[in-house]
């Protein structure tokens, strides 16, 4: 369904329009109406337009630049024009400007409703053909991943042959000199369970590492011979360091599956031609540690600059967090980490990150502990600081604090709601811990913290359930495919949709169907 504006100065043919017409026959859901060009324009900017029908002869903006101004704001809404006037150059300049219909007043009435019927099932046409480019494009995303891993297999044992390695660099277009490691998930995870359920765990593993990695174009992730997951991960001079990024997957994963992964982390090495040196060391380092040692394996080097940095935002965040009640104590802490940004010369962006992550937790230690609740600080917060400057998402952030301390409404839970709200709707996408966190504007580990708190399980857990959801009722009330339903709920691959399915419902999604059928 819908929604149409109408724009008249007139009320009597404003009101008409919107009485007479058979809205919901013509799949329109909610009319509007605005007296002038002007208020049209503040109603397009607050709600979701799809048609607009509109007068050309109005005080102040006309109609035709009433739509010249949606046709360079607001492009896919659809115009109709009608006006009292026949005259030739106004049909010729609406129709220059690419309106989709013209009408002499008085309108009739049929005539107009077949007119916006017509336009409602073009629109749905292109939304049906978007989503059918979307599972082609799975469907390509699937075959590339498998054609990818294959060559990094090659790659990691060094037995991709010179014209292999030139396809591949031809290819994706990485930079000779690419600065990357390889690490390694080692498979003890799947101890004392099914053959289905660690395949199941493995390709969510997998799936949460394409997202937090693949998705970005900071690594790449895949399974190796020995069902081991492998990424190789790259650095550069803007991004985290690698072992910053491992250690956000392993939080992600203890939240997500409450066990702590064995990982083996490589050397660094330049450039895919040296990518097995990097392999070859992590299968050495696993072999040499024994079982008891530190769950994150890698070489004894000096500690990391941004490892003491995160160190530090972690003990003032706690400060804060532990520290509502005291303003005082709240405010020296923000200090302290604003200093210790500035001595460590973090880049901007993660000055930002880091900001609106203390504010974040600050904001959800204060509403659990006083019961309070803000008024979208968190939205305006995040506006702020989004185009600023450092010396601004400081400013920004204290402001925050400051207005939180002393604010009484908003709900705790308003990080998490907004999450839930983007992941249900949202399930025929590529969705993961990473994925859902970035559009938040929060860190992964963070993120995945958050969730698990707030709704008492894991962010993929729930993701997996809606879309478990959404599979048994397109089951029950359709006749598609599996395949296909397995695309529109998120899954890629129909055998990984198949396990999850089961694992859920006990059933595989043909028995469920059947055994619904059968009452």
């Amino acid at each position: 369904m819908y929604n149409v504006l109408i724009v008249d100065d007139e009320k009597m043919i404003r009101d008409g329009i919107k009485a007479a017409m058979p809205w919901s026959d013509i799949n329109i859901s909610e009319v509007f109406t605005a007296v002038s060009a002007e208020r049209a324009m503040d109603v397009i900017r607050s709600e979701d337009i799809h048609i607009l029908l509109t007068d050309i002869n109005m005080p102040g903006l006309s109609g035709l630049e009433l739509i010249d101004e949606v046709k360079k704001t607001k492009s896919d809404i659809d115009i109709i024009v009608f006006t009292g006037y026949d005259n030739f150059e106004y049909a010729q300049q609406a129709l220059r400007m690419k309106v989709e219909d013209f009408f002499l007043k008085p309108v009739n009435e049929n005539t107009l409703a077949q007119s916006i019927f017509k336009l409602t099932k073009i629109r749905q046409s292109r939304i049906d053909e978007q989503k059918h480019q979307r599972l082609l494009r799975r469907k390509i995303g699937v075959e590339e991943q498998l054609k990818l891993e294959i060559t990094m297999g090659k790659l990691i044992h060094g037995f991709a042959s010179e014209n292999e390695y030139r396809a591949f660099m031809e290819e994706y277009k990485y930079p000779a000199d690419t600065s990357m490691q390889v690490v390694v998930l080692i498979p003890v995870l799947y101890a004392d369970i099914s053959d289905d359920d660690k395949f199941f765990r493995l390709l969510s593993i997998k799936n949460i590492c394409l997202g937090m990695f693949d998705s970005k174009g900071t690594g790449i992730s895949f399974i190796d011979k020995n069902d081991r997951i492998v990424l190789v991960l790259f650095q550069d001079k803007e991004s985290e360091e690698i072992v910053e990024k491992v250690e956000k997957l392993n939080s992600i994963l203890v939240d997500e599956y409450k066990f702590h992964p064995r990982i083996v982390m490589g050397s660094l090495v330049c450039g895919f031609r040296n990518l097995h040196t990097s392999y070859n060391d992590a299968m050495f380092l696993m072999d040499s540690k024994k079982t008891g040692e530190a769950r994150i394996l890698q070489e004894r080097n000096s500690v990391r600059r941004l490892d003491i940095f995160n160190r530090i935002l972690a003990d003032q965040k706690n400060i804060m967090v532990t520290n509502t009640a005291n303003f005082q104590i709240l405010i020296e802490a923000f200090e302290a980490f604003r200093e210790a940004c500035e001595s460590f010369n973090l880049a901007n962006g993660f000055v930002k990150k880091c900001c609106f992550e203390i504010a974040s937790s600050i904001y959800f230690g204060y509403a659990v502990d006083s019961g309070n609740k803000t008024d979208k600080l968190l939205e305006s917060l995040l506006l702020s600081i989004a185009d600023s400057s450092r010396e601004e998402a400081f400013a920004f952030t204290r402001t925050f604090i400051n207005d939180l301390i002393n604010s009484k409404e908003e709900s705790s839970h308003e990080l998490i709601e907004v999450a839930k709200q983007f992941i249900c709707s949202n399930l025929d996408r590529d969705l993961s811990v990473s994925i859902v966190a970035e559009e938040m504007f929060l860190s992964e580990s963070y993120f995945s913290r958050l969730f698990k708190k707030v709704c008492g399980k894991g962010c993929n857990k729930y993701i997996t359930e809606k879309r478990i959801e959404k599979a048994k009722a397109l089951l029950e009330t359709t006749n598609l495919q599996s395949g296909m339903i397995a695309a529109l709920v998120g899954y890629r691959d129909c055998n990984y949709f198949s396990l999850a399915f089961k694992k859920y419902t006990g059933q595989s999604p043909t028995s469920f169907r059947s055994g619904k059928r059968q009452f």
